[in-house]
C-alpha cells in the first residue's frame, strides 16, 4: 500500500480469494470511490508512484523473476520490461529518465566447511 506524492490515493494491491492472480488498485481519499487498475496472475506485485503521478507496478511472476510495468489512474498499463535477472532494489530518478538496478545471483551450491579431527 503507498501514498501518492500529493496524498490524495493510495494505491495498493491484493490476491483474489482463490489466491491465483493479484488486484491493483488505488482509493481517492477526497471521496472514498475505489477504481480498480489491473488484474494479472503474480506471486505478489509492489506499487510506486512516480513524480509524474504515474504508478510504477512491479510484479512478481514467479518468486525469482518480476516484471515492470506504468500506468494512471484510469490509463492503459504498458509493460515496461523484465530485467534478465533476480532483482534486489531499484530506485527511479525524479524525471524517470534513469534506474538503478541491483540484481542478486544466489549461489547455494557454493560452500566452505572446516573438516577437524
Amino acid at each position: 500500500m503507498r501514498a501518492s506524492p500529493e496524498g490524495r490515493f493510495i494505491a495498493f494491491a491484493g490476491t483474489n480469494a482463490s489466491g491465483d492472480s493479484i488486484g491493483i488498485g488505488v482509493l481517492s481519499l477526497a471521496d472514498g470511490r475505489f477504481t480498480q487498475l489491473w488484474t494479472t496472475f503474480a506471486e505478489y506485485a509492489d506499487l510506486f508512484w512516480l513524480q509524474d503521478a504515474s504508478l510504477l507496478i512491479r510484479i512478481f511472476d514467479t518468486m525469482e523473476t518480476s516484471t515492470f510495468y506504468r500506468t494512471r489512474i484510469g490509463g492503459r498499463v504498458q509493460r515496461i520490461g523484465s530485467p534478465a535477472r533476480p532483482v534486489a532494489t531499484f530506485l527511479v530518478s525524479e524525471d524517470m529518465n534513469r534506474v538503478l538496478v541491483v540484481t542478486s545471483d544466489y549461489r547455494g551450491d557454493a560452500w566452505i566447511g572446516n573438516v577437524a579431527r
